[in-house]
């Protein structure tokens, strides 16, 4: 008897230290990929065009991010089977890549990080380590502003 997909995803699930939430997301997507291809084998299941026909057909009513999820969910369970010499290792060039928008990240303005060093050097006190708040702080707005570091 050949291993199924879902099975195999049981046994992955079970060498790894996982959440209870993303244990549950990847024993549903591995049962999804299943019921999509109507087969059980896992040799059957996972091939390059099953996977991309799955992620097609997701793309139509999920969102790009929880699609690329999926993606690598199924290359994770593909490269652990074939670690396992139940099947060949995906051709990953060949498995749908999906593109997701530019993420527009909101930021300060150089007149906002003015006024916020500024106010900075108003503060007074000091943290129990010895270092000041007017240091501390002016230092943290402008590391944050050099290297673009969001908190």
């Amino acid at each position: 008897m050949s291993v199924t997909l879902v099975q195999f995803a049981d046994r992955y699930i079970g060498e790894r230290v996982l959440s209870p939430t993303y244990t549950a997301v990847m024993r549903r997507r591995a049962e999804l990929l299943q019921e999509f291809t109507g087969k059980e084998a896992i040799g059957e299941v996972l091939t390059v065009d099953n996977v991309n026909a799955f992620l097609v057909a997701l793309g139509d009513y999920r969102k790009p991010s929880t699609v690329k999820g999926y993606r690598g969910d199924f290359v994770s369970l593909w490269q652990a089977a074939a670690d396992l010499d139940l099947l060949p290792y995906p051709v990953l060039r060949r498995i749908r890549r999906v593109k997701l928008a530019e993420q527009v990240i909101t930021c300060y303005t150089i007149d906002e990080a003015r006024a916020l060093l500024e106010q900075a050097t108003k503060l007074t006190g000091g943290y129990p380590n010895g270092v000041g708040r007017r240091v501390y702080w002016d230092a943290a707005i402008r590391l944050a502003w050099d290297t673009g570091l969001r908190r």
